[in-house]
C-alpha cells in the first residue's frame, strides 16, 4: 500500500496531521528477514534507508501529531497478531507515552467494514 509514502510524507511535512494509517507494512525488517513476501511491498522498501531506519522510526517522527495505525500487516500482507503488535509497537508506544498530547491508536483486528468509521472516529471523537 501507500502507507510508507505517507510515513515518509508526514515525518517531513508538519502540516500533515493527524495521521491514519491502514493495512500498511509496519516494517523494513519484515521484508528483510524472510524469503516469501507479498511482492507488492517490495516498492515500499527504500533500499537506502534500510538498514539505517525502519518505518517505526518514521512513525515516531510523526510524534507529536496525532497517528493512527490500523490492522498493520507483515510480509505476508497478514495482519499482525496481539502479541506481535505489543512488541513491534514498543518503540512507537514510548515516543508518544513522551507527547501527552498526542493520540496514538493502533488497531490490529479491525473488519474492513469498520476501517472508516475508526477513522472518521479518530478523527472526530465523540463527545
Amino acid at each position: 500500500g501507500m502507507g510508507p509514502v505517507l510515513q515518509f510524507a508526514a515525518a517531513a511535512d508538519e502540516s500533515l496531521a493527524p495521521v491514519i494509517l491502514t493495512n500498511s507494512l509496519y516494517s523494513y525488517q519484515s521484508i528483510v528477514a524472510h524469503e516469501f513476501y507479498m511482492p507488492e511491498h517490495v516498492h515500499a522498501v527504500d533500499p537506502l534507508a534500510w538498514p539505517t531506519f525502519d518505518l517505526m522510526d518514521l512513525n515516531a517522527c510523526i510524534a507529536p501529531r496525532d497517528l493512527c495505525i490500523i490492522n498493520p500487516v507483515d510480509e505476508l500482507g497478514q495482519t499482525l497478531a496481539p502479541e506481535k503488535v505489543e512488541e513491534a509497537f514498543a518503540f512507537l508506544q514510548s515516543t508518544y507515552s513522551r507527547h501527552p498530547a498526542a493520540k496514538l491508536k493502533i488497531i490490529n483486528d479491525s473488519p474492513r467494514e469498520m476501517m472508516n468509521d475508526i477513522a472518521l472516529n479518530f478523527l472526530h471523537p465523540s463527545e
